[in-house]
C-alpha cells in the first residue's frame, strides 16, 4: 500500500474516532446554555456579557451560564488545561475564580447558584459547591487582595532559581 494512502486512512480513522468520542463525552451536569441578557438565540448561545457585583466589588465574565435542574443560573468556567490528575480536586485558583462568578450570579439574579462548574480539556464537568464555606473563603481572599501591597516578593522556589532578578530580589535569601 502506498504510504500516502495509509496516512490518509489513518487521519480519517482518527477524525472518526475523535468525533465519536466528542459525541459520547459528558456534555454537562446542568441544562442548556442561557443568555445573560435577553432570549437564547443562535447569536447569544455561549456569549456571556461581563457582569459585576456592586455589593461585593467583583467583575467577571463566566464562559457560560446554564440552568440547574431547579432553574437557578449556574456559572461555568472552561479551562484549556488538562486539569488536576484523576482523584485530585480542581486547582485552587480556578475554584476561587468560580466562587467569584457564583457570587456575581447570586447578586445579579437574586438566587444563589447551587454550584459552579469547572470543565477542563478532558470535557468532564466538575461541580464546585457554592455554600457558606465557599462564600467565607471568597470573602477572606477578597479582603486579602484589597490589602495594600508592601512591595515584598513572594518566593516560588522553582521559578526563583531561574529568575533574572534573583541577585537583586528582596527575598533571594529564602531561595536555596
Amino acid at each position: 500500500m502506498d504510504p500516502l494512502v495509509a496516512l490518509l486512512i489513518l487521519v480519517i480513522v482518527f477524525i472518526i474516532i475523535w468525533a465519536i468520542y466528542r459525541a459520547l463525552s459528558p456534555k454537562a451536569i446542568a441544562g442548556p446554555v442561557v443568555a445573560v441578557d435577553g432570549p437564547v438565540t443562535s447569536a447569544t448561545v455561549g456569549r456571556v456579557a461581563t457582569m459585576s457585583s456592586q455589593v461585593h466589588g467583583l467583575v467577571g465574565r463566566p464562559d457560560e451560564l446554564r440552568r440547574s435542574p431547579d432553574g437557578r443560573v449556574v456559572p461555568v468556567e472552561v479551562k484549556s488545561s488538562r486539569g488536576p490528575p484523576p482523584g485530585r480536586p480542581p486547582y485552587f485558583s480556578h475554584v476561587l475564580q468560580l466562587y467569584a462568578y457564583c457570587q456575581i450570579v447570586e447578586d445579579r439574579y437574586g438566587a444563589a447558584p447551587p454550584y459552579g462548574l469547572l470543565i477542563y480539556s478532558d470535557g468532564i464537568p466538575r461541580k464546585v459547591a457554592w455554600d457558606g464555606g465557599a462564600r467565607q473563603e471568597l470573602s477572606d481572599w477578597v479582603a486579602r487582595f484589597r490589602e495594600p501591597y508592601g512591595g515584598e516578593a513572594i518566593p516560588t522556589v522553582p521559578k526563583c532559581r531561574r529568575c533574572a532578578y534573583l541577585p537583586v530580589c528582596d527575598r533571594a535569601t529564602h531561595v536555596s
